[in-house]
């Protein structure tokens, strides 16, 4: 059965979750990522934590895995278009997202889900994820070992951790930054990536108690927060003090740790305003997950100063079991949706270019397998090539003794020594048929009345539409026996639909049909294709 698998490619540690197919034990890999009080952990880095599991664990390299692109690196907008359908959704969008973009779209690969809800208008999610940094995580992966079939946003996954019902804040607090997703009805309508996490936490710890990193790391989760040290607002709650005593918290890591959350709490209240002011939507719950989410009393504080009822992310069993259960959340909700049990469709950004190429390892086991036996093949191929030779020495004799007889067949008075080599007789039959040829053009230029071509065009020109109801400009036409074909400009999409219905109308031209239409500055630029094979024959 093969191992399904989710990858968090986490900036304090890499997880992986992984099981045997739908319904079976979910096993866990965790390694933490090298750092310090002065460095953050690179993404370089993080690769090489991933080649050491995948080393540990060689299934990995055959399993079937996702692993999600970060959303500090992507951009999501929300767009209204005037109407339902499919289709035109998806010819449209790409028009009208340059529009909300300062950006060239040609530098990024977008997705896009269409929001439930709207009987006539439809409000489109549109998610794009910058080229150069999605060819780098995919390359990274690749050389991991890992080749993931899918990437999804990270923010979008959070939404595994909800019911497909009510309007809910997730929030993954994670090392070195916090991601926000606005789920309503199971579905993510919008998400945010705050950078601040845990690491803000303890490099608080580290400055104001000169700890290095691994006793501040240590500490912090140690450390109990209580809701009594932030008042309703946020703010600290004043302790008195006598004289140039310091206050009674001073040296409590717990006080210091309350203090560094301040920014990280503004940050989640000012993100669900705006959110609940643009939607005209009422949060109902805050779900917390994230290897920070585990701090003593964490989810209280949350309750209490953002004034919404708290609840964890309910991880696996197996995961509660390893300690510190949020941290495996994201892994946790990526191997879910690998095994098809997500609630609806995410955003893939493995496409176009990007598109997944099939089982990484299996290319390196038929690549190992065509090593041992490249120099076999080799020997065995100087034997064929040198057979090959003098069997194509006779195949050429042969063909051109054909030859020969065709050109005497043809003009039976042919000199023998325009007979002497294949390329020689070929070249000369060659030029008797240009003779020909030319004959021919000329008794088609005694013809006499109007030339076919010249009809054809006229017709045309009667055909299209007059020019003070469609502009339009032809670039290029090519005209053969079984079709005319036009590249041409004109001021829009409705005035290429008048084109091609006014061709329509006329008997000879009724299978012409547009197609090609792109956007070019205040107008588009589309093709015509008019059928002309029978035409002749149905009008008589």
């Amino acid at each position: 059965m093969a191992t399904i698998i989710g990858v968090d490619l986490g900036s304090h540690s890499v997880k992986v979750a992984f099981s045997e197919g739908r319904g079976s034990e979910v096993e866990y890999r965790v390694r933490s990522v090298p750092q310090g009080t002065e460095e953050r952990s690179t993404v370089a880095q993080r690769f090489e934590v991933l080649r050491g599991l995948v080393q540990d664990i060689p299934e990995l390299r055959t399993a079937t895995a996702i692993a999600a692109y970060p959303n500090e690196s992507a951009s999501l907008r929300t767009v209204t278009l005037p109407f339902t359908d499919r289709g035109q959704i998806q010819k449209t969008l790409p028009f009208e997202i340059e529009g909300h973009v300062p950006f060239d779209l040609d530098d990024f690969v977008m997705d896009y889900r269409v929001l439930r809800g709207g009987a006539e208008n439809s409000q489109v999610l549109c998610a794009m994820a910058g080229k150069a940094t999605l060819a780098e995580l995919i390359a990274g992966f690749q050389e991991a070992g890992v080749n993931p079939r899918r990437m999804p946003l990270d923010t979008e996954v959070l939404s595994t951790y909800v019911p497909a019902h009510g309007q809910q804040m997730v929030v993954d607090l994670g090392h070195e930054r916090t991601l926000v997703a606005f789920v309503v009805q199971g579905e993510v309508v919008s998400a945010r990536a705050l950078s601040m996490g845990g690491r803000d936490l303890t490099l608080a710890l580290c400055k104001h108690f000169d700890w290095d990193w691994g006793l501040a790391e240590g500490e912090k989760h140690l450390a109990s927060l209580s809701e009594d040290r932030l008042d309703h607002a946020g703010a600290d709650v004043e302790v008195e003090t006598d004289g140039d005593e310091a206050t009674e918290d001073d040296g409590d890591p717990a006080r210091i740790l309350s203090d560094a959350l301040e920014p990280i709490i503004s940050q989640l209240r000012a993100t669900r305003l705006a959110f609940e002011s643009r939607q005209g939507i009422e949060i109902e719950e805050l779900v917390v997950t994230g290897g920070t989410s585990e701090l003593s009393g964490l989810s209280q504080v949350l309750a209490l100063t953002l004034g919404l009822p708290v609840r964890r992310a309910m991880v696996s069993e197996a995961a509660q079991s390893q300690g510190d259960p949020g941290r495996f959340a994201l892994c946790d909700a990526m191997k879910t949706i690998a095994a098809g049990q997500s609630h609806g469709r995410e955003f893939q950004f493995r496409r176009e270019e990007f598109g997944y190429k099939g089982d990484l390892a299996l290319v390196r086991t038929v690549a190992g397998f065509g090593a041992v036996g490249l120099l076999a093949a080799l020997v065995l191929g100087t034997v064929l090539f040198a057979w090959k030779m003098v069997d194509l020495s006779r195949q050429i004799t042969e063909v051109s003794g054909q030859v020969n007889e065709a050109v005497t067949a043809v003009y039976p008075d042919t000199p023998p020594e325009l007979l002497a080599t294949s390329k020689i007789a070929r070249d000369f039959l060659i030029e008797l048929t240009s003779k020909e040829a030319m004959r021919v053009d000329t008794l088609d230029g005694a013809m006499q009345g109007e030339p076919p071509t010249l009809a054809l065009l006229k017709e045309l020109s009667t055909t299209m539409p007059a020019a003070k109801d469609v502009r339009v400009e032809v670039r290029e036409m090519t005209v053969t026996p079984a079709s005319v074909q036009m590249k041409a400009q004109t001021t829009g999409y409705e005035a290429a639909a008048t084109i091609e219905q006014s061709l329509q109308k006329n008997t000879r031209f009724k299978e012409a049909r547009k197609g090609d239409e792109k956007k070019v500055g205040d107008g588009i630029r589309f093709t015509v294709t008019i059928p002309l094979d029978g035409s002749e024959e149905e009008e008589g």
